[in-house]
């Protein structure tokens, strides 16, 4: 697991850059988590959403469709920067494992044409913040349901503090965040020059049904941690689809370069896996370092970190 050591002073400069994500319902009165709470972004405020990015909110075109707003963050038009958005509302601001809040859903939109993104939902405190490692694909210029499992500390990174647990994180959750990054994880993401909608973030618990609402729209593929990893042979994916459509799978190097890919013909919704040989495209053994897999449907996708070794 990566974990960077910073100063309270540069913890606290960095929040800005952070790239945050929350769910938060702005009712009177509430000001506690709970299972159930959604943050739906009616009419046009981004009720207090911010970070790095420049927020707005259309007043339509949401998850629910005409007149259904969301908040849409992005970079300055041709210009490279950090790009998310975060919430520290009363509403997500408490003790998520005493409520019962074990997995948080979120839409999220490519808006415009496919950049490429990888989003990731953080979550904890100034001093103790932690990471989801699935990269959440946004489908091109449409709407996906991701969900995000809290209950697996191994499927997240500490990004920000040198000590505290992710228990800790989930038991006094101060902030909520969502930005876009690539593997390894550090405190500071990756840079791009993007857009991106974020609509009805929903706190939640794996004893429910994910809800939802509005149009019918499948829910983005799962897929797994890489095993091994790190791996020096062969190294096999799982995934979950809800649709039964084609997948797309690529590996990607440190520098975003493809240098492999295949396409997984449509079959029933359910699990399904690929073994990745360590090869490139013109069948050479790629070198070791960092690298990536993008799994991705007609509703979105997943991306997962890898590395590979002598």
């Amino acid at each position: 697991m990566h974990t960077t050591a910073r100063t309270l002073p540069h913890l606290l400069a960095s929040l800005a850059f952070l790239v945050v994500t929350v769910s938060t319902v702005v009712t009177a009165g509430h000001a506690a988590p709970v299972i159930g709470f959604v943050e739906n972004f009616t009419g046009t405020s981004t009720h207090g959403w911010d970070g790095g990015a420049i927020e707005t909110n259309p007043g339509t075109g949401g998850q629910g469709g005409a007149g259904d707003g969301y908040v849409r963050f992005s970079t300055p038009n041709g210009f490279q920067r950090h790009l998310g958005i975060k919430s520290n509302g009363l509403e997500y601001t408490g003790n998520w494992t005493a409520a019962g809040i074990d997995r948080v859903v979120l839409w999220l939109n490519d808006v415009g044409a496919d950049q490429g993104l990888e989003m990731h939902l953080s979550v904890g405190t100034l001093s103790n913040l932690w990471q989801f490692n699935g990269g959440l694909l946004p489908p091109e210029n449409n709407w996906g349901e991701f969900v995000v499992d809290l209950t697996n500390p191994a499927g997240w990174t500490r990004i920000i503090g040198e000590a505290g647990t992710f228990a800790e994180a989930l038991q006094n959750v101060a902030v909520l965040h969502v930005r876009h990054d690539h593997a390894p994880f550090i405190q500071f993401p990756d840079e791009i020059d993007g857009e991106v909608g974020l609509d009805r973030v929903t706190l939640t618990s794996t004893l429910l049904d994910v809800p939802g609402s509005g149009p019918a729209v499948p829910r983005a593929l799962q897929l797994a941690a890489p095993s091994p990893n790190p791996s020096r042979g062969d190294v096999a994916f799982s995934l979950e689809t809800f649709d039964g459509e084609p997948v797309r799978l690529e590996i990607v190097d440190v520098m975003g370069r493809i240098v492999q890919r295949t396409v997984l013909a449509g079959a029933g919704p359910g699990r399904r896996s690929w073994t990745w040989n360590g090869l490139d495209a013109a069948g050479a053994r790629v070198p070791p370092g960092h690298y990536r897999v993008r799994a991705r449907g007609v509703a979105g996708g997943m991306s997962r970190g890898l590395v590979r070794i002598q």
